[in-house]
């Protein structure tokens, strides 16, 4: 973890009370096909949270914060199997622009 917020990850917690509802992991960057964005790394809500609608909760603080930091998209990634984060992130409004790859570094 510590390699992770060295780097420039950041986190924001919702709570109710002494109940961990959610997190949020993130950074803002800059890259040349977008520019500056905010990247949701990860984004965990509890089920059985007191409060209903944590994770949209989550994705408008990010809207948010993206906006006040002059971000022009927020961003993330989602693994191919999550069929049900994938309904959620459709309903925020979010739409497939590119396909991510992956090839293992290590033998």
């Amino acid at each position: 973890m510590k390699a992770v917020f060295g780097s420039g990850a950041q986190m924001s917690v919702a709570m109710e009370g002494d109940h961990l509802c959610g997190l949020v992991v993130y950074r803002i960057t800059t890259n040349t096909m977008v520019g500056k964005k905010i990247y949701s790394e990860d984004l965990v809500a509890d089920p059985q949270a007191p409060v209903k609608g944590v994770g949209h909760l989550m994705m408008d603080y990010l809207k948010e914060l993206g906006k006040q930091e002059g971000c022009v998209s927020l961003e993330l990634e989602s693994g191919t199997q999550r069929d049900q984060a994938h309904r959620f992130y459709f309903k925020e409004g979010f739409v497939i622009k590119a396909f991510g790859f992956k090839q293992s570094l290590k033998d």
